[in-house]
């Protein structure tokens, strides 16, 4: 499926795991990304292994990536599997640079951001980080929620009201999957925001709290290892049930694909 826009025979999307991705290069998907952004709120989902593990026993979940328009592919894993199925993505967006990327896009055509999750401190750090990176970006505001927050307090109702006070045009949700899909659909023509984007842990590493993956490791898809072996503790489940987890649905997903093209 083409996506549209001026950028409609650049942009592509790729189905995986019967969700559509974004393919391809960076300029051109974050210009398709802003032109959808000028007709209508975007949302843009960065799925990984675990999103797609987190997915598949979260129909709520499930039915957010599926209805996404604006999926990105974070992680090398769903790129490999496109690739056996002969439909392959032509990158993958990891979440935490494609934030990054965004905040660059936003500075460059004077657009404002939002950080909501985590901690104050994490938040204020952040805040001094992106300042040092992108100089002329302009925050407009931030909110660490309660902890532990739940979407159905009266909370979600005064974050709502702190983001429109605040008038950005990016609001960034740090808050983990499925938390912050399902916060952002909750808040889905809510906020006057033109785009928001779940980013998991991003700020940790943004404030040095997490020591990021050398690139070699990131593109041999050995990302998730060095997670654990710096945070065993936190990740062991997520990282050995998660990851047979994962490796079932992908047999599972090419078996019925193979399936599929033979009876086509």
């Amino acid at each position: 499926m083409k996506f549209g826009g001026t950028h409609r025979e650049i942009v592509d999307t790729k189905e995986v795991f019967s969700y559509e991705f974004l393919s391809g290069e960076l300029e051109d998907v974050l210009k398709a990304i802003h032109e959808s952004s000028q007709q209508r709120q975007v949302i843009v989902n960065a799925i990984n292994a675990h999103g797609i593990s987190e997915a598949a026993s979260d129909p709520e979940l499930h039915s957010i990536f599926s209805n996404g328009v604006m999926n990105i592919p974070d992680g090398m894993p769903l790129v490999w599997i496109s690739r056996l199925k002969r439909n392959p993505l032509n990158r993958r967006f990891p979440g935490r640079q494609f934030f990054l990327d965004l905040c660059s896009f936003a500075e460059r055509h004077g657009y404002s951001i939002f950080l909501l999750g985590d901690t104050t401190d994490t938040l204020e750090g952040s805040i001094k980080t992106l300042g040092s990176m992108f100089p002329s970006l302009r925050v407009a505001g931030f909110y660490s929620p309660s902890f532990p927050f739940e979407i159905s307090s009266p909370e979600t109702d005064h974050i709502i009201e702190c983001i429109n006070n605040a008038h950005p045009d990016f609001v960034f949700v740090a808050l983990g999957v499925p938390k912050q899909e399902k916060l952002m659909i909750r808040m889905e023509g809510k906020i006057q925001a033109k785009l928001m984007m779940g980013i998991g842990g991003t700020l940790q590493y943004l404030v040095g709290a997490y020591p990021v993956a050398p690139l070699w490791m990131q593109d041999a898809g050995l990302e998730w290892f060095w997670r654990f072996a710096h945070e065993p503790n936190r990740l062991w489940r997520r990282y050995t049930v998660g990851n047979l987890h994962f490796l079932y649905l992908t047999i599972k997903y090419l078996i019925k694909k193979g399936r599929a093209r033979k009876a086509g």
